[in-house]
């Protein structure tokens, strides 16, 4: 349960297997899910698992001691990555990037979902990525990590789009 708790709410088997830290097959795997969801503490969806409550999920996560978390969510990251992700992915990858402490793939893949988000007319979305992005950029310049000043002016630009299509003109032209 603390291993699937870095997943989220929902979680796949077949994820939750391949990272699991005792390389447990996926027959034993799903014994345990068996008996997680007899006890009332996950059920299954369409799609794999989820936690019957928020704070079931977020208990066992905080019962996990930080570097392992981190070394999780690397781990889970790296498999979505590896099975080819889409944008609908990005938000996902950069929150889990994020967790395992790696702010540079978790501002690639914000930028990429409020380009997505832009293209597509999201433009709650867009604004919500890309000042994430900004916000992700802000702490990698505050560890020494000097960003193109392009790549942020193009950020600012993208994200002024945003709030335009929002209406919000006003920030919109300070961007």
């Amino acid at each position: 349960i603390k291993v699937a708790s870095v997943l989220g709410g929902d979680f796949d088997a077949h994820l939750l297997a391949a990272i699991h830290p005792l390389s447990l097959d996926e027959g034993l795997i799903a014994e345990q899910l068996d008996d997680l969801a007899r006890r009332d503490l996950i059920r299954p969806t369409e799609t794999g698992f989820a936690f019957r409550h928020a704070v079931v999920q977020e208990s066992a996560y905080e019962q996990l001691p930080l570097s392992m978390r981190r070394r999780l969510h690397e781990q889970v990251a790296t498999k979505i990555e590896e099975a080819g992700s889409d944008a609908t992915q990005y938000p996902l990858l950069a929150h889990h990037w994020e967790a395992a402490g790696h702010l540079e793939p978790a501002l690639d893949y914000l930028e990429g979902a409020g380009a997505a988000a832009l293209e597509a007319g999201a433009f709650d979305d867009a604004a919500s990525f890309l000042s994430a992005a900004l916000v992700r950029a802000d702490k990698l310049d505050a560890r020494g990590s000097e960003l193109p000043a392009t790549r942020c002016a193009y950020i600012h630009q993208s994200l002024g789009e945003a709030m335009a299509g929002q209406g919000r003109l006003e920030p919109a032209a300070d961007e």
